[in-house]
C-alpha cells in the first residue's frame, strides 16, 4: 500500500466515524473496508509521522546526535562521537549546510580550521540513499 492509498483510506474512515457510519456498506463513502485495510493504514499513517519527525531539523539547544562509544578513536582521546549528521552552520553571518559529527560533546566538520568562528545552529539525520521506488 503506498501512503497516498494510506491517505484515502483513513479520510474515508474519519468521514464514517463523524456520521456515526453503519458498517459493513458505508452509505457515505460507498466502500466495504475491512479492518486490515484500515489498520494497514493507520500503521502507515503512523510511521509516516515518525519519519516526519525524524526528518526535521532539531537546534543544538534541543538536543545534539546521539554519541556513541568511539572505538579506535579512544587512542586519540576521544571516548564518543556521533554519526555525521546534516548541519546548518553560521560563519560570518551566512549560513550554510555541511556534514558534521560530534566528538565528546563538541561539533566538528572538515572546514572549521578556516572558519574558526563559526556556529553550528541546527543538525538533522542524512536522508537514505536514493533507490528508484517499485511500481
Amino acid at each position: 500500500m503506498r501512503l497516498d492509498e494510506a491517505a484515502k483510506i483513513i479520510e474515508k474512515e474519519k468521514r464514517c466515524v463523524l456520521t456515526d457510519c453503519e458498517r459493513p456498506e458505508c452509505k457515505n463513502c460507498g466502500l466495504v473496508m475491512d479492518t486490515g485495510e484500515i489498520l494497514e493504514a493507520l500503521d502507515m499513517a503512523i510511521s509516516a509521522l515518525k519519519k516526519q519527525e525524524e526528518d526535521r531539523w532539531i537546534p543544538v539547544t534541543e538536543r545534539l546526535p546521539e554519541e556513541k562509544d568511539a572505538g579506535i578513536l579512544k587512542k586519540l582521546g576521544t571516548n564518543k562521537r556521533s554519526d555525521y549528521v546534516l548541519a546548518t552552520v553560521e560563519v560570518e553571518g551566512e549560513r550554510m549546510t555541511v556534514m558534521a559529527c560530534t566528538y565528546d560533546g563538541k561539533w566538528y566538520w572538515n572546514m572549521e580550521y578556516a572558519f574558526p568562528d563559526y556556529k553550528i545552529i541546527a543538525w538533522r539525520s542524512r536522508p537514505e540513499p536514493y533507490t528508484e521506488e517499485e511500481s
